[in-house]
């Protein structure tokens, strides 16, 4: 295939940009999962969206921002640093 060093180059810069991007904002959004879930806590949000809804959130809900989202993030995190290759063609 015919390819110019140029498109490759591109490529290679469009590739490692988004890649370090996408670390950034995991990182960006699992900082702010913990301060909203733990330090802001749990209670004040169960009250604040009771007072927008009417409800409060379900188990559901509370586990998700406390445990589950965290979690995620820190293991998607973990995971794009171990693969984390700058491609070369």
């Amino acid at each position: 295939m015919l390819v110019y060093k140029s498109v490759v180059f591109f490529s290679n810069q469009l590739n490692s940009c988004f890649i370090l991007a996408f670390y950034s904002i995991i990182i960006a959004v699992f900082f702010e999962a913990i301060a909203v879930s733990w330090l802001y806590g749990i209670k004040r949000i169960s009250e604040d969206v009771k007072e927008m809804l009417g409800t409060k959130p379900g188990v559901f809900w509370i586990v998700t921002w406390c445990l589950a989202a965290p979690v995620f993030l820190a293991v998607m995190k973990k995971l794009i640093c171990i693969d984390l290759k700058i491609v070369c063609f």
